[in-house]
């Protein structure tokens, strides 16, 4: 694991209601820890963004943690490259964004907020 503190852009298309207190599906925030493999970083990623998750509908407002899971096999170094990323995001607590598991989201289906995004350098 590696622990970039690469600023990203993280743009929000579902669920439509997963925006910033202003209203905008754009948040900004940064990779805390990335996966490796063999030593080169590669999702999963955990990102903090800037500023929390509003949603009326969520009963998980307040979310500022986060797992980004990607399908694309060289999604990291398209991403490090300056191209976008589509990707799912997974809402952890601060506490598992620090312990021994931090990409670990087999169990929290339900549990804090998710949704698909595009991921790209700020």
């Amino acid at each position: 694991m590696t622990s970039d503190q690469l600023a990203v852009q993280i743009v929000v298309s579902d669920p439509w209601e997963f925006t910033t207190e202003a209203g905008d599906n754009v948040f900004t925030g940064s990779v805390r820890l990335a996966s490796s493999d063999e030593g080169a970083p590669r999702f999963p990623l955990v990102l903090r963004l800037q500023e929390s998750v509003r949603a009326t509908s969520f009963r998980f407002e307040g979310t500022d943690v986060f797992v980004a899971t990607s399908y694309e096999s060289e999604g990291y170094s398209r991403l490090l490259e300056g191209g976008s990323v589509e990707c799912s995001l997974t809402g952890i607590s601060k506490d598992q964004a620090e312990g021994a598991e931090p990409f670990d989201i087999s169990s929290l289906r339900g549990r804090f907020p998710a949704a698909r995004a595009t991921l790209r350098l700020a």
